[in-house]
Formats: C-alpha cells, sequence, structure tokens
C-alpha cells in the first residue's frame, strides 16, 4: 500500500503527465510539418532546372539503379541529375522525423509528346516509400535512308503512309520482324512508323535490335514504368502518403503511358498510388484506364482500383469508377506542379452510377504484316475534303453541345488502311482523339448531342460520321 506522501506524489506527476502530453504531440506535428514544407522547398529549388528526360534527386534519401551497360550514377545529393535513358530504378526513402529524411524526386518525361516542342514536358513528383522501375528498353540503332522512302504505320506496303524521309536522312531503328524485313523506326518528331528494311543502310548488326509484334507500341524513357508504394504512410496531418503525382503539360491533348502494364491515357493531374492494387486518383481533367480488354473512363473527381499480382503487374481489368476521398488528398504537394490546379470534388453517385453502366470492353487485332513489295517510293495523297455530309449524318457545320448523358460509340476498322477518329468541338473544330490500324477497334465515351468524324489518314476524306443518339457502332470496311 502506497503512503500518503507516495499517493500524492504519483497523483502530481500524472496530472503533470496528463498536461505535457498536448505539448508533445504538438511538438511532434510542428517538427513533422518543418520536415515535410523544408523538404518540398528545398526539392523544388534543386530541381528547378531539371530537363526533358531527367531525373532530379530533390531530397534524401533516393537510391537510383542504371540501365545494365550503364556505367554508376552521379546521383548522391540533392540536385544532382541524370538522364532517365540509363536509369533502370529509383527507391526513395519513407518520411523518418528521427534521421530528418524524406525522399523527394522530381522527373520531366517526354512520352510521346513531339520533339518540337522541348520546353513541353509531363511532370512526375515523387515522395515518401516510392519504387518506380523503368520498363522501356532503349536498344536503338541509327539507320540512314537510301532514297525518298515511305514511312508506314505498319510492317506492310498495304499499310497507310504517315511519313517520309528524305535521301541521306538519319533515323532511328528501335525494333524489327523476326525475319528482318521491315524496321521499327522513330523519326526526330518523335513519330513512328516502319519502313523496308533494304532502303536503310547501317553499319550496325540489326540483329541487336528487338524483335517486336507490328501493334508494338514505341515507348521513350519511362513512359512504360511499374510503381510501387507505400499506403497509410502519412506521419502527420501535414504529411501526404507515399506516392507518385503526375501531370501533363496543357493544351497538348492526351498522353499515353505503360503503368504496371496497364494502358494509361492522361490529359490531367493524376495521383498514384499501388501495393496489392494500382489506385489512380483523378485530381484535375481525365484519365482513361485499360487492362484486360476493359476500359474505364475516369473524370475529375474519380478513382480507378486496377489489382496488381505479386510481380506488380496488372492481374486484372479495372475496377468500376469510385469517387475520390477528399481526406486522402488534403496534403498532396499540388503546388509543385507546373500548373496550378484545384483538386476536383468527388464524383456524385448519379455521375457514378453513369460511368459504371457503360460498356467499358475494348478488343483490338494486329495489323497484317506481310509486305507485299520492296518498291515504297513516296506518294503525295490528295488534298482532304472539305464541307459536305459524311455517311452517318454529321453535315458541314455540326457542332457539339452541351450534354449531360454520357454514351459510348465503339469505332471498328475493318478497312486496309489507317483511320483518325475526330470529336467536332463546341467550337465546331475536329479535334483527333484516337488513330485505327486496320483491324482495330476502341470503344469511346462521349455524350449524347456530340457529333464524331471518322477520316482516311491518307487523303483525309470523311468515311463516317455521327451525332451521338445513345450506344452505337461504327464499322468502316473496304466495302
Amino acid at each position: 500500500m502506497m503512503s500518503k506522501y507516495q499517493a500524492q506524489s504519483f497523483a502530481a506527476f500524472f496530472m503533470l503527465f496528463i498536461l505535457l502530453t498536448p505539448q508533445i504531440a504538438y511538438t511532434q506535428e510542428s517538427v513533422c510539418e518543418a520536415l515535410v514544407q523544408t523538404a518540398l522547398s528545398s526539392a523544388r529549388e534543386a530541381c528547378d532546372a531539371t530537363g526533358r528526360n531527367q531525373a532530379c534527386y530533390g531530397n534524401v534519401t533516393l537510391q537510383a539503379e542504371p540501365h545494365a551497360g550503364i556505367p554508376l550514377l552521379d546521383f548522391d545529393e540533392p540536385g544532382d541529375m541524370v538522364d532517365l535513358a540509363g536509369l533502370q530504378s529509383l527507391r526513395l526513402s519513407s518520411l523518418n522525423e528521427v534521421t530528418n529524411e524524406w525522399g523527394v524526386a522530381f522527373m520531366r518525361v517526354q512520352a510521346n509528346l513531339p520533339g518540337t516542342l522541348p520546353g513541353q514536358n509531363v511532370l512526375f513528383i515523387l515522395f515518401g516509400d516510392v519504387r518506380i522501375d523503368n520498363r522501356v528498353t532503349m536498344a536503338e540503332l541509327s539507320v540512314v535512308s537510301n532514297s525518298n522512302v515511305n514511312v508506314r504505320g505498319g510492317p506492310s506496303t498495304n499499310a497507310a503512309i504517315v511519313n517520309t524521309v528524305a535521301p541521306g536522312e538519319t533515323v532511328a531503328a528501335v525494333g524489327r520482324l523476326a525475319d528482318n524485313s521491315w524496321l521499327q523506326v522513330r523519326l526526330a518528331d518523335q513519330s513512328t512508323g516502319w519502313i523496308f528494311r533494304d532502303l536503310l543502310s547501317s553499319d550496325a548488326d540489326i540483329d541487336q535490335l528487338a524483335i517486336v509484334q507490328p501493334d508494338t507500341p514505341v515507348f521513350g524513357p519511362m513512359q512504360a514504368f511499374s510503381v510501387r508504394t507505400g499506403i497509410n504512410d502519412a506521419v502527420c496531418e501535414a504529411a501526404p502518403e507515399s506516392g507518385l503525382l503526375i501531370q501533363t503539360p496543357e493544351g497538348v491533348g492526351e498522353i499515353e503511358f505503360r503503368i504496371n502494364e496497364v494502358k494509361f491515357t492522361i490529359g490531367s493531374s493524376l495521383y498514384l498510388q499501388g501495393q496489392d492494387e494500382l489506385v489512380a486518383n483523378v485530381l484535375d481533367g481525365d484519365v482513361t484506364a485499360e487492362a484486360f480488354g476493359v476500359a474505364r473512363h475516369v473524370p475529375e473527381g474519380g478513382r480507378v482500383r486496377v489489382p496488381l499480382s505479386e510481380d506488380g503487374v496488372a492481374s486484372g481489368p479495372p475496377d468500376e469508377v469510385e469517387a475520390l476521398e477528399a481526406n486522402d488528398l488534403r496534403s498532396l504537394p499540388v503546388a509543385l506542379l507546373d500548373e496550378p490546379i484545384e483538386i476536383a470534388p468527388p464524383l456524385s453517385d448519379a455521375q457514378l452510377a453513369a460511368l459504371n453502366n457503360e460498356d467499358a470492353t475494348t478488343d483490338t487485332a494486329p495489323s497484317d504484316s506481310t509486305p507485299t513489295s520492296d518498291d515504297d517510293q513516296p506518294v503525295s495523297p490528295p488534298p482532304a475534303s472539305t464541307g459536305g455530309t459524311a455517311s452517318g449524318g454529321v453535315a458541314s457545320g455540326d457542332c457539339s453541345i452541351a450534354g449531360d448523358e454520357p454514351t459510348t460509340i465503339t469505332f471498328v476498322n475493318d478497312s486496309q488502311f489507317t483511320l483518325a477518329i475526330y470529336w467536332v468541338s463546341y467550337d465546331c473544330e475536329e479535334v483527333l482523339y484516337n488513330t485505327l490500324s486496320p483491324g482495330q477497334s476502341y470503344v469511346q465515351q462521349t455524350f449524347v448531342t456530340h457529333p464524331w468524324i471518322v477520316r482516311d489518314t491518307r487523303t483525309g476524306i470523311a468515311l463516317a460520321s455521327t451525332t451521338t443518339r445513345g450506344r452505337t457502332t461504327i464499322t468502316v470496311s473496304d466495302d
């Protein structure tokens, strides 16, 4: 039994503990907040000069691994920068108040932006417990055109002509057919296509190039990657949960990425997290996520989940669209983005019902890969048609009008030519949304009252069109 003195002493100590506990908690919160703000501010300043296709060391601690055959990277302290082409993986440290560490990194990624827009890049901001792995193999060879030659949309003289190369011009060969008859090339403007092998010269061994399928996309550095992050790891209210912020530049349309083997088409600001599932939160603009034949259109205020395997790749299709959780996003460092944004409010139940009632299935097929001739000199396409009414019922001058009833159009290319899919905007301008190679199809999210036009990429002639009245399919064939 305690004496009266002991009891009084214990009571005094207990009261002192109760009084000091809020002060201790407040001090810990202040230390955490100061660490976060200092780390973000210092990282932004250190990485302000990050160039195209570069990664920047923003705040301690980061661990970078180079691609095989690349020397050790000089990437040890804030402000250090490396080219993404030589970077295999990057690992950031979680927030640690004891060691004063919280990994922050910046990347500027060209993706499929034209080379003629050097000042515009996709911004990545990584923070906290994040690992990102570059899934792009950058093996390529320089080849020289022997004469004026066509660049085609596929490895066949039946494929559409998408560009031409002048005599003596050097382009990058990035892939080949198994028999070396056609090479996949990337041009100076970052567009890609195919050229018949005999029309090119090179001192290098073509067999060094990867064997690719005709419909294999060509990705730039870090345009295809996998990411894994901590979950529910915010140490204080001022600290965001570990993750990756992505923002595409304004006014350039949608940019394609392959993330954990999920095809993302991004025209927005996006916040990604991933462990057992990849969670894509659309803060601004819109995103389409596609895997296992299912595409989900996610507008701002929504998020979508994709299940991941133990290897960190998609193991199933995207789930139905959900509303953002505002509490999970309040501490995101969106002030560091190039374009200022306000995080969109969560989607309403009515909006979610409309989105998730749509058929999201898509189907694609490879194009013909059999060359029919080695004579592939360029031809000039006839001028694009103007005016008139294309089959399907869109007259010249028809424009989109405001609509709130979502629907879908399925576009099917049963022809032997590449097709261009255009949305007719509120200003009556045609906006390119997609291209379809022979044999391909896809599902386009849209709204009732919005017109769409399908044109032949060779001639510009309108082959089909429609003003959306409800879910429909447009098939273009050679008949």
